[in-house]
């Protein structure tokens, strides 16, 4: 079993006194809050996606990009990490409507919780009951064959990018969504993540 702790409120002891400073490590941190706007919970929902993310690919969030203003732009403007090939589609819904740009359209923690319970139960414990559950069942099966071949190798990656640092950018936009996260997930360019390095 896994948890995930809210850290939303973590900072170094010295900088404590930057209150409206926001702190942490960029990719994972919601755009609403890279705006500048309050931190709410579902900050963390954002987060858990980004998460998804990188559980699919087996790579940091763009781990080929800079953490910088840029990055942050580009976030706010609906940049996200890519899903890798074979993604199951529902959990790749799943994680987009994580990821939403809108904080009032991300699922609650308890849904997020029901869906991944469900799948769960539904692929391990032999519980599916129509043809839609057995698609499931398949999906992540066959999701589960490619994953031992994913490489989680990256050539050239400083770790210090997924220390969390003082995050304070003037030139960021009103958060949106990309179009490419609003259309059908079908449509959804995959990575192909070569198995031969």
């Amino acid at each position: 079993m896994s948890y995930i702790a809210d850290l939303g409120l973590s900072r170094k002891k010295d900088e404590s006194d930057l209150e409206d400073c926001v702190y942490g490590v960029l990719p994972y941190v919601a755009p609403e809050v890279l705006y500048k706007r309050p931190y709410k919970i579902v900050a963390d929902v954002y987060s858990f996606g980004i998460i998804m993310t990188e559980i699919s690919t087996g790579r940091p969030p763009h781990y080929d990009i800079k953490y910088d203003e840029e990055l942050a732009i580009r976030i706010c403007n609906g940049l996200r990490p890519e899903f890798a090939k074979d993604t199951p589609e529902c959990y790749i819904k799943l994680a987009n409507e994580c990821m939403d740009a809108n904080p009032s359209n991300r699922p609650p923690a308890s849904y997020i919780y029901d869906e991944l319970s469900r799948w769960y139960n539904i692929v391990n414990n032999g519980t599916a009951k129509d043809e839609d559950e057995l698609v499931i069942v398949k999906v992540f099966q066959s999701a589960d064959s490619v994953i031992p071949k994913l490489s989680t190798e990256i050539s050239i990656y400083p770790k210090d990018k997924l220390t969390s640092k003082l995050l304070n950018f003037k030139n960021l936009s009103e958060p949106v969504n990309s179009l490419i996260s609003l259309s059908a997930s079908k449509s959804i360019e995959f990575v192909d993540i070569p198995t031969n390095l």
